[in-house]
């Protein structure tokens, strides 16, 4: 079970004002979950047919499996008889040993019992189960389940004129796996053994050949002991039985089956049980922790009805039967499916949960997201990023909320909870407009340029900017600047319409000058933007603001970036703000590839670098030149050496070293040389087989070429060589074998 906290931490800083901060986490609680798997009976002490026969004593085995998550101790079963079980049914011994279960286990416990000798065979006999947690008393699980005293038989219509059952499997002629005949007409009543119970049919498969909305074949069923008693049915395809009863005294149901000269089906099969004559009522009384639930509907039994003002619901006319099918649905309620056992009448309580969700309320105004206090459910919710969620919030429509937010006017509204929601709130603004009326003290200044409420507009013939719709606000920046003046800044309350009167006074302007710097029209971030002697670095957008640069005919800048290249100049800034665009470009780099051959310049080789081919030169190499890229590929091939193939990060100028490996040369064969383990840690072993006394010389080469181990060495037949190179750094490795007559076999090894 995953378990979801959430923990809030409230404070103040320094001064004085509140904070939170809410984390949540999850943690995972591992618990055990028990169930029935199976009954059977152990008569081993008795006939060992496993079936529990009239007079015999046998043990009825339960097998219990934990398919949950943890180890459950200390459970015990327990055993007892339903309705009349005690008429047929002795319990010997009703409560297990106690008994353990680990994940996804099973066990097997035992109950002791004796059947009744003068049961008829194929008595059902109610029995429930219950398995206990004896220390939570948290675990438990009941079950009821129906045990047969003595073989249930099989019933062929083409067996006897009548039947006398308890339970059985009825078929037609066929059997369970074989169809009927042509040209049948055969008839057989089943009634029960007891006086005052009635047959009850239920078929479990069937197939009769019909006749468009007829019957070419058919099974008749009747109400009594012969076919002069009442039709009940005749079916086929065309009209399909599902279950049975009798009404008539005796209990019984005559059925007669007729097929005609052509065309065989499967025919049926079909479960008999008998009842008792004595039906039962059921009451439901369905609530929850308020009272009652009115309007719940509930299937019983494939009957559905709903339940009162009062919460109640009657369900009349039942047989006694065990594990009768439950379920309760409700708007606004979790579902509830269950079984009930009917052996008297009776009255039942369920109480539903309600349903509960999780609402999230998401605050926006005309200009996007706004910060704010959402009441609701009977708690105060402060936003963060724009959004709150309440939590387990009961079913329930039109509950009411009201939205506030600094800035907007609150809102009242209502949501109708009957699922996890998100709940986008458009509140109005309150806005009013700003004016600034810039002078000289004398006269109006015109273009003077006002930066506020993120826009920006130039004063016109009277010194008035007009700022519309500015949102309610306190302590909104605003800037004033103009050509041989000082530039003004200060601060406005946004909470009437109002006019600004300023004066500027004679001296130096200063403007702002952006920098929107890209690479093939996307952003490049972190590019350092020096202007005049500041320095600052390009955020995501690939933007950098200058605020207060001083007016000037002839201001540098010069824009660097690792493996970009640079870009410099200057601008002129007179009386306005300016944005420079500017479009960076990769820096190229040469890349030299060196092959060698124990030492030895490899000439004439195939090199394709980036989908590029060129052929190394006598000195072995060939020069690539690219722009700035990372994790090029290359390919180098050349008869008589094995491919070598990588990437390389064409981020500097570099030189690739690469030792070009021979293909095996024998000496000593080359499938007597074993290198293990491979890959390895750097610590591994050498094996040569079949050396006839020579001398040989062990090399390791790295990527580059480089010589990071040699020894010389020899025996009669078999070396066995123990080689560490684990101080050096991680990657592939070169094995050469040498023979003093310059033989080569050669080998690559993978340090990890």
């Amino acid at each position: 079970y995953n378990i979801e906290f959430e923990v809030e931490i409230l404070g103040e800083d320094l001064g004085s004002i509140e904070h939170s901060w809410i984390s949540k986490f999850n943690l995972m609680i591992n618990a055990p979950k028990l169930e029935i798997i199976d009954v059977q009976i152990n008569d081993i002490a008795g006939n060992n047919n496993g079936i529990l026969d009239p007079g015999e004593t046998s043990d009825i085995e339960l097998i219990v499996k934990n398919t949950g998550n943890s180890l459950i101790s200390d459970l015990v079963g327990t055993c007892s008889l339903l309705g009349d079980g005690n008429l047929h049914l002795t319990i010997n011994d009703g409560v297990s040993e106690s008994f353990s279960l680990g994940v996804d286990k099973t066990d097997t416990i035992s109950f002791n019992v004796t059947a009744n000798s003068e049961t008829n065979f194929g008595t059902v006999v109610y029995m429930n189960f219950i398995i206990d947690d004896q220390v939570n008393q948290y675990y438990t699980i009941t079950e009821s389940k129906e045990i047969s005293v003595g073989e249930i038989p099989n019933i062929l219509i083409t067996d006897n004129d009548t039947s006398i059952v308890n339970k059985a499997y009825f078929y037609d002629s066929g059997g369970s796996a074989g169809n009927y005949s042509n040209y049948e007409n055969d008839t057989i009543t089943i009634r029960p053994y007891d006086t005052g119970h009635y047959i009850n049919i239920e078929f479990l498969e069937f197939n009769i050949e019909a006749d468009g909305s007829g019957c070419y074949d058919y099974l008749e069923i009747y109400d009594g002991l012969n076919t002069e008693a009442d039709l009940i049915g005749s079916y086929c395809n065309s009209n399909v039985p599902t279950s049975i009863a009798a009404t008539n005294p005796e209990g019984a149901l005559t059925f007669r089956f007729y097929s005609d000269y052509s065309v065989i089906f499967q025919g049926w099969e079909a479960e008999i049980t008998t009842v008792q004559g004595t039906n039962y009522n059921l009451s439901l009384t369905i609530s929850d922790l308020n009272g009652p639930v009115q309007g719940a509907v509930v299937e019983f039994d494939g009957q559905t009805d709903t339940t009162d003002i009062n919460g109640e619901v009657e369900f009349v006319d039942i047989p006694e039967g065990i594990n009768y099918p439950v379920s309760i649905s409700a708007i606004g309620y979790e579902s509830l499916q269950t079984t009930l056992n009917i052996f008297e009448n009776s009255n039942e309580e369920f109480t539903l949960e309600i349903l509960k969700n999780d609402i999230t309320f998401n605050l926006l105004d005309q200009d996007g997201s706004v910060e704010g206090d959402v009441i609701f459910n009977g708690l105060t919710l402060s936003t963060t990023n724009g959004s709150v969620t309440f939590e387990d919030v009961e079913y329930g429509l039109n509950k009411e909320c009201t939205i506030q937010s600094y800035g907007c006017e609150t809102r009242v509204d209502t949501i109708n909870v009957v699922s996890d929601l998100s709940v986008d709130i458009v509140l109005n603004a309150i806005k009013y407009d700003i004016g600034f009326i810039i002078s000289d003290g004398i006269d109006p200044v015109q273009n003077a340029i006002i930066e506020f409420s993120d826009r920006e507009l130039n004063t016109d013939v009277n010194g008035l900017a007009q700022f519309e719709q500015v949102k309610m606000d306190t302590m909104l920046t605003y800037i004033v600047r103009k050509t041989d003046y000082n530039n003004i800044e200060g601060t406005v309350n946004v909470l009437k319409d109002s006019t600004i009167n300023l004066t500027l006074i004679a001296g130096k302007a200063y403007y702002k000058v952006c920098f929107e710097v890209n690479r093939e029209s996307n952003p490049v971030y972190n590019a350092e933007v020096i202007l005049n002697s500041d320095t600052l670095f390009t955020d995501n957008e690939g933007l950098v603001f200058f605020e207060n640069v001083e007016e000037s005919d002839e201001i540098t800048y010069k824009i660097t970036k690792p493996h970009f290249n640079v870009e410099e100049g200057t601008i002129s800034l007179s009386g306005d703000n300016i944005t420079i665009i500017k479009d960076l470009t990769y820096t190229s780099y040469e890349v030299i590839f060196r092959l060698t051959d124990n030492g030895n310049p490899v000439t004439d080789a195939n090199i394709t670098f980036d989908e590029i081919s060129k052929v190394s030169d006598n000195n072995g190499e060939s020069i690539f030149e690219l722009v700035y890229s990372l994790n090029r590929t290359y390919l180098i091939t050349m008869d008589g050496y094995e491919n070598n193939s990588g990437m390389v990060n064409v981020d500097e100028n570099k030189i690739v070293d690469i030792l070009m490996v021979p293909t095996g040369i024998d000496n000593v064969e080359e499938q007597n040389v074993k290198i293990y383990p491979n890959p390895s840690n750097g610590q591994f072993i050498v094996e040569i087989n079949d050396i006839n006394n020579k001398l040989f010389t062990i090399r390791i080469f790295n990527i580059i070429g480089s010589t990071v181990y040699t020894k010389e060495i020899s025996g009669y037949s078999h070396v066995r060589e123990q080689i560490d190179i684990s101080q050096y750094a991680k990657g592939m490795y070169f094995v050469s074998i040498e023979s003093k007559d310059g033989r080569i076999i050669s080998k690559r090894i993978l340090i990890r």
